[in-house]
């Protein structure tokens, strides 16, 4: 189905709403998830989807709306988010009372969390601190606590 295939192109570039991605990064990956459909099917789509609010879109540019990223993602959840984030402190093996630096979170969090997680990145950490679960760490590092670590375990 084509509208699958360009939701399937903001998947592949992990687009979330208010962002986009140029006309060129789409023919780049056209093969992949739209190679059987012509360029003036594909148009008329995106042209379809934009009156319906999905997206915006010139020539060079096509940027996905809040309605478009729920649309292809659903509606953000922030217990999916914390889960995601905790999952972080897993990959890293972060034990009780030890720190995360945050430069080692942002060295990952565009391949450990998902679009919305990484948009909403900055909730997801009030939350998780929120649940007490993580608490600001010295030298720029989160800390998890002992609830953090009994989430996780």
């Amino acid at each position: 189905m084509l509208r699958t295939g360009i939701e399937n192109v903001f998947k592949h570039f992990k687009t979330v709403g208010g962002e986009g991605i140029q006309v060129s990064n789409l023919m780049a990956v056209k093969y992949r998830y739209l190679g059987q459909y012509t360029g003036e099917e594909i148009i008329q789509e995106i042209n379809s989807m934009e009156q319906e609010g999905i997206l915006i879109a010139n020539d060079r540019f096509i940027m996905l709306t809040n309605i478009g990223e729920e649309s292809i993602y659903g509606t953000f959840d922030i217990n999916h988010g914390v889960n995601e984030l905790m999952g972080i402190f897993q990959q890293f093996h972060v034990g009780r009372n030890q720190s995360l630096p945050i430069g080692s979170l942002l060295a990952v969090k565009h391949e450990s969390l998902s679009p919305q997680t990484n948009k909403y990145l900055k909730d997801v950490l009030t939350e998780a601190e929120n649940r007490g679960y993580i608490t600001e760490g010295q030298n720029n590092s989160i800390l998890l606590t002992d609830a953090g670590f009994e989430y996780l375990n």
